[in-house]
Formats: structure tokens, sequence, C-alpha cells
């Protein structure tokens, strides 16, 4: 199992207000370089073993991925597909220096950035609340606190 977390850049533009010395207050169109992060797991089919499938969250929604294409540890691709949405991203990236993963993103809603990102393997222990508890020595792995 793999744990990826990063960033991607895009441009973006949104609406502003500016005061003019006539008018007073005015709306504008406002624009820049913004970054969103976001954070996922890739990780083998339980169905199919020579597959890989993946998830990944950011601040526009849940997102499944697809056709994850891990080449050796030193090219990584896929499509992302937000829950809510139809079009999908493709992601590639190239490891630069044995932590950092450079890459870029394309899709023809969101167009065109670039992506840096960290992939971490763990074990699929990992994602397993009763083994947590056994190393915490805990019965439950999560209570609600009394309103």
């Amino acid at each position: 199992m793999f744990l990826i977390q990063g960033v991607f850049f895009q441009n973006q533009e949104w609406l502003g207000t500016q005061m003019v010395p006539i008018d007073g207050m005015v709306a504008v169109i406002e624009g820049g370089l913004i970054y969103g992060m976001y954070a996922g797991i890739i990780r083998v089919d339980p169905k199919n073993s020579r597959r890989l499938i993946g998830g990944m969250n950011d601040h526009w929604g849940e997102s499944v991925l697809s056709g994850i294409v891990f080449v050796d540890g030193i090219k990584l691709s896929f499509l992302k597909k937000y829950d809510h949405r139809e079009d999908t991203i493709l992601y590639s990236f190239k490891a630069k220096d044995g932590i950092t993963w450079i890459g870029e993103y394309e899709g023809e809603i969101v167009g065109k950035g670039l992506s840096r990102c960290i992939i971490t393997e763990v074990d699929d222990s990992f994602n397993d609340p009763s083994n947590l508890m056994k190393l915490l020595g805990s019965k439950v792995a999560h209570t609600w606190t009394k309103r």
C-alpha cells in the first residue's frame, strides 16, 4: 500500500472588490496562482492482485484513482475522477530524488498544471484499526464523548 500526499498548482480567477476614486467600492475580477493539497491511498485491488486501485481527497472533494501505472518506483500515472463530476484528470509523475515526485496534471475542465508529491510505502496493516488497537493496548478504535 502507498500513501500519497502532495500539492497541485492552478491559475484561478475570483470576484473581489476595489475602492476607486469616483465610484467607491466596485467589483473586480482578480486572479493568481493557487495551490491545493491532496492526500490518498494506492493499493493492490483485493479482487485482482494484478491491478492497483486508489482514492484521494482534497479541498474539492473525494475522488477515485483508476488506470494506475507504477513503473519500477520511477514513474507513476493515474486518472483522477471526483465523485460528483464526470470529467477525469490525468496525473503523471517521475521520481525526483528518492523522496519527492514531480509531475503534471491535465484535464478538459481543469486545464494543465504542475504537481509535486511524496509517496510512502506502508504495510497493509497501516489501514487496519484492529492492528492499531493492539499496538496501543486499546479495546476500541473510537468512542463518542458525552454531550
